[in-house]
């Protein structure tokens, strides 16, 4: 069985493209998942600065 440590799950809900980039700028982004209103992306932790 093969796993990975240390992610996260990142959902925002009534999304737009620039929200999504500053949320996500300096993360490592292992999978994404985008519809109409919400966008998730799968990221290696790290630490949040806003």
């Amino acid at each position: 069985m093969k796993y990975n440590d240390d992610l996260e799950l990142v959902s925002i809900r009534h999304y737009t493209d620039e929200a999504a980039k500053s949320i996500l700028k300096g993360k490592d982004v292992i999978d994404s998942q985008v519809s109409r209103n919400t966008a998730r992306y799968v990221v290696r932790k790290s630490e949040w600065k806003f």
